[in-house]
Parts: structure tokens; sequence; C-alpha cells
């Protein structure tokens, strides 16, 4: 039932979208045409302009690439890690917007190693 709930959300989701003419905003030409105003306004007001594209970034990049990274290792028989998918992929934002702390990340892949060869010792008693 929750499926179905949830099938019938995003066919109207999907509905509004084109019933509205929703997609006409998001086509190369309109993108071109209003490429001056948003310049104005990410120069009048940056920090909304910040504001807004980080929320709508790093939501989808957080939510997107663990699963992707996931189905894509599970489809080539690579044992994976959800925590470990989600490690690289909020390293990876924080690469990219430069604002990664090195420190935590080597702190993190350290306890791995760590439990990994502690795992090993175990596994050998």
């Amino acid at each position: 039932m929750k499926k179905f709930i949830l099938l019938l959300l995003v066919a109207a989701l999907v509905g509004v979208f084109f019933a509205f003419d929703l997609h006409q905003y998001l086509t190369l030409e309109t993108l071109q045409a209003r490429r001056d105003e948003f310049i104005a306004l990410k120069n009048q007001s940056p920090w909304l302009v910040t504001t807004i594209a980080f929320l709508g970034y790093v939501p989808v990049a957080a939510l997107s690439l663990p699963g992707v990274r996931v189905l894509f290792a599970s489809k080539l028989g690579v044992p994976v890690s959800t925590t470990h998918v989600s490690i690289g992929s909020i390293a990876g934002v924080g690469m990219r917007a430069q604002t990664l702390d090195w420190g935590a990340l080597r702190q993190i892949m350290l306890s791995w190693l760590a439990t990994l060869l502690l795992a090993f010792a175990v596994g050998s008693l």
C-alpha cells in the first residue's frame, strides 16, 4: 500500500510539473536568457543565492550519491557498506567545496583500518 501511495505521489508531481508547464523553466534557452538576471541577483544578494544553492545541492548530493554507489557496487558484486559510501560521498562534496576536514577524514579512515586489523586478529584466535 505504501508503494502505491508513493507511486501516486510521484505521478501527481509529474502531472503538476507538466500541467502547469513548469518544464519551460528548465530549457537551455530559458536558462541562457535569464543568466544575466541571475548574475545580477547574485551580485546583489550573494548570501541569498549561496544559501539557496547550498540548500538545494547538499540534500540532493547527500541523498542520491550513496544510493547510486551502493547500487553500482552491488551490480559489480563488490561488497560495500552504506557507511563507507556515505562518508565517501560527504568527503567528495567537501573536497569539491574545498571545506573538507582532512584530519577528521584521516581519523575515520584510521579507525576503519584499526577495525579491520582487529577483526583479523580476533578472527585468527
